[in-house]
């Protein structure tokens, strides 16, 4: 009788182990990789591959301008990674995305009648066949659309139209 209680332990030790194992391995798919190397590698889930001026819906509640966007400006094709604190940008510098330019710095979001995002440090990046330059101060003024496309003025200097990649 000594030698069965260790073994029922010992097998429902097993059992839990197993169980959590199965818990780790269940996974759902990602909305965006977690990688921020490069934001033309991210692989979104539920992306229609269309005419990044067919925009999707607007989210429910407040109309938020955070999360991962798409979209076009007279350089060529940019995404955008917009958080409360931090915006990134990344602009395909071939038609393949091998080459990238991209540059994070932190913002401030003001909403209202006239919303921006307010570069609290430089945002540029410096290199041989493309890169970017936004100085600290810069707005970039932004709407977001009824049909859920975001329009941003980059200081004044480019206009672009994004759609919605994920939240």
């Amino acid at each position: 009788m000594t030698t069965a209680r260790p073994q029922s332990l010992r097998a429902a030790a097993l059992g839990i182990f197993l169980c959590l194992q199965l818990a780790s391995c269940t996974t759902t798919t990602p909305t965006a990789s977690t990688s921020n190397d490069n934001l033309w590698q991210q692989q979104f889930a539920n992306t229609p591959q269309h005419d990044p001026n067919m925009g999707s819906p607007p989210p429910a509640g407040p109309p938020e301008v955070t999360g991962y966007w798409e979209g076009q400006v007279p350089m060529g094709e940019v995404r955008l990674k917009i958080e409360p604190a931090q915006i990134s940008m990344a602009i395909k510098c071939d038609k393949d995305a091998k080459i990238v330019s991209q540059g994070s710095a932190p913002i401030e979001l003001k909403t209202g009648d006239q919303s921006r995002m307010v570069l609290l440090e430089d945002l540029k990046v410096d290199k041989e066949r493309c890169g970017f330059k936004f100085n600290k101060g810069a707005e970039f003024s932004y709407i977001l659309s009824a049909n859920g496309l975001l329009l941003v003025n980059f200081a004044n200097a480019s206009n672009g139209m994004f759609k919605r990649l994920s939240n």
